[in-house]
């Protein structure tokens, strides 16, 4: 049996934050919406499903990243589509490494395996396997 006193010392230098169960399939999580920002519950699906920065090689947690559109988004009052934002076009990037994919020819695509495939300037291809679902 666990004492509350027990309990009390090992979080005594520990943030606990307590959240919901996420159904992953919950419409809620799917569903495009017509925004730039994503709705809380899609970005939470998108941070578990890719738990560090996408580009290769990086470890950075995606907790600590920036969603990034994978295709550009295009804001509606500007011609773009409804719908760009949902979680196949969503995926964490690290503030530089979002940057060199805004700023410069670094390109990307998620494939249906969950993987990704990067392009560089100089038209290398790197590959970034699927992560464990956490």
């Amino acid at each position: 049996m666990l004492s509350s006193d027990l309990l009390a010392m090992w979080l005594a230098d520990t943030t606990l934050v307590v959240k919901p169960v996420i159904d992953l399939n919950h419409p809620e999580h799917l569903t495009p919406v017509d925004r730039h920002d994503p709705p809380d519950a899609m970005a939470e699906l998108v941070r578990l499903r890719d738990p560090v920065c996408v580009f290769p090689a990086c470890q950075r947690l995606s907790r600590h990243c920036d969603l990034d559109h994978i295709d550009l988004y295009l804001d509606m009052d500007d011609g773009g589509p409804p719908g760009q934002t949902h979680p196949d076009n969503l995926a964490p990037l690290c503030r530089g490494h979002h940057r060199a994919k805004t700023h410069s020819r670094w390109d990307y695509t998620r494939l249906p395996d969950g993987s990704y495939s990067w392009t560089s300037p100089t038209n290398d291809t790197y590959a970034v396997p699927a992560r464990p679902w956490r």
